[in-house]
């Protein structure tokens, strides 16, 4: 199971690479872009 794994992440051909790695960076956008307004809100919260 866990070869087989490997062996998947490996021998994947590029395109479905790329759309593994436009997925997690979606994800990893989405979220700081989410902790940044979670954060301008808790500044513009301290300012009033």
């Amino acid at each position: 199971m866990m070869s087989n794994e490997a062996q998947n992440i490996y021998f994947d051909n590029n395109e479905t690479l790329f759309k593994k790695s436009m997925y997690y960076a979606l994800e990893f956008l989405i979220t700081y872009f989410n902790l940044f307004i979670i954060i301008l809100n808790l500044m513009s919260i301290n300012k009033k």
